[in-house]
This record gives C-alpha cells, sequence and structure tokens, in this order.
C-alpha cells in the first residue's frame, strides 16, 4: 500500500538528505495545473512522477495499520475450500504422517 501511495502521488517534498516524500494530501494552494518540476510556493512540493524520483532516494511512507486492512480486503485465500476438503479426508483416512 505505501508504494501504491508513491505511484498515486503527483507532488513530492525534498527532505535536507535528497529524499524525496510523496505528498499525499497537496496544500490547498499547490497549483493543480502546474507542470512536471513546478515548485509550490506555498509548501515547496515539487510536482512529479514517482518514476522521476531516483530509486535511492524514494522515502517510502512508513506501513500503517490501515495499510494492514487495505491489504487485507483485497487478499484471496491461496487454499480453496475444496482442497483443504481433500486434504481432510486423507487425513482422517491415512493420519497424519500418512502411514497405515
Amino acid at each position: 500500500q505505501p508504494m501504491r501511495e508513491c505511484h498515486q502521488a503527483d507532488f513530492f517534498h525534498l527532505d535536507k538528505d535528497g529524499n524525496y516524500s510523496p505528498v499525499l494530501a497537496p496544500c490547498p494552494k499547490c497549483p493543480g495545473s502546474a507542470s512536471v518540476g513546478d515548485v509550490c510556493s506555498f509548501c515547496e512540493a515539487i510536482r512529479m512522477s514517482v518514476f522521476s524520483v531516483p530509486p535511492d532516494n524514494l522515502k517510502e511512507p512508513d506501513v500503517s495499520v490501515k495499510h494492514v486492512f487495505q491489504a487485507l480486503k483485497k487478499i484471496n485465500p491461496a487454499t480453496g475450500k475444496n482442497v483443504l476438503d481433500q486434504y481432510d479426508t486423507w487425513t482422517n483416512k491415512f493420519g497424519e504422517s500418512g502411514i497405515l
């Protein structure tokens, strides 16, 4: 989820260490029609795409509880119920070790 936020960001802040953090909610004064590379005079966010950020200088947002719950909503079980039922049947028939 944090990388998804980086991909959705239109503005990034440059910190003193040369790292870019995505601006997830631009300030009201950030120009909506700014060109790439334009800097907001109020919050100093730079309009750019995540693909313009040097990979070693991208500072992703920390993973939060919100991110975990968003991910849990999207995942699917790797094994279907019918396959689990087959395993249960086999275990009941042959035991856990499979040795009679």
